[in-house]
């Protein structure tokens, strides 16, 4: 587990054990995923695989926000 801190331009840096581990790259893209009070993070690799996070979060998405605590 590692401990970031937000900046104060609300930037975060990814250990560079994760983005070793994960093959976090400049110019990744990420998808922010509302959990209740937890936020899961996504990388996708390519735009085919960022688009279909984006398709298949927004089907679930309706019933995961009438869903939160």
């Amino acid at each position: 587990m590692d401990i970031v801190t937000i900046s104060s331009k609300y930037q975060i840096t990814i250990p560079k054990v994760i983005r070793e581990r994960f093959k976090i790259n400049p110019g990744s893209k990420a998808l922010f995923i509302p959990h209740g009070k937890t936020i899961e993070l996504v990388f996708a690799r390519s735009e085919e695989e960022l688009a279909e996070l984006i398709r298949l979060h927004s089907k679930t998405s309706e019933f995961s926000e009438n869903s939160e605590v």
